[in-house]
């Protein structure tokens, strides 16, 4: 989905009180989510909404630390990463490893 349609999906859904998950994976995916969830909580800060990234691997401290001042889920799916976290591992860039959760 481009980001200006998810950026609206976003908002409509935080402006009515709905959470949205989005599927992310690593940061790549995960960033652009969490700002999109990031502007919906500035526009409207009276809607307590909690939005969710589903499948969280990846994911380095300042962006955990963003998605925390936001009350943003990490829906992590351990079962997903026990058959294959080495082989995930091995496909990360070195400085992106030790933030793979497992």
């Amino acid at each position: 989905m481009p980001a200006g349609e998810f950026d609206e999906l976003v908002d409509r859904a935080h402006r009515s009180g709905r959470a949205v998950a989005a599927h992310g994976i690593g940061d790549a995916a995960v960033a652009p989510a969490v700002a999109a969830y990031e502007r919906a909580h500035r526009r409207w800060p009276a809607r307590p909404v909690r939005h969710r990234i589903e499948h969280l691997e990846v994911c380095p401290p300042e962006l955990l630390r963003r998605m925390h001042a936001f009350d943003v889920i990490a829906s992590i799916q351990t079962v997903f990463s026990a058959g294959g976290i080495e082989s995930t591992r091995a496909l990360l860039p070195a400085p992106l490893r030790p933030h793979l959760h497992t």
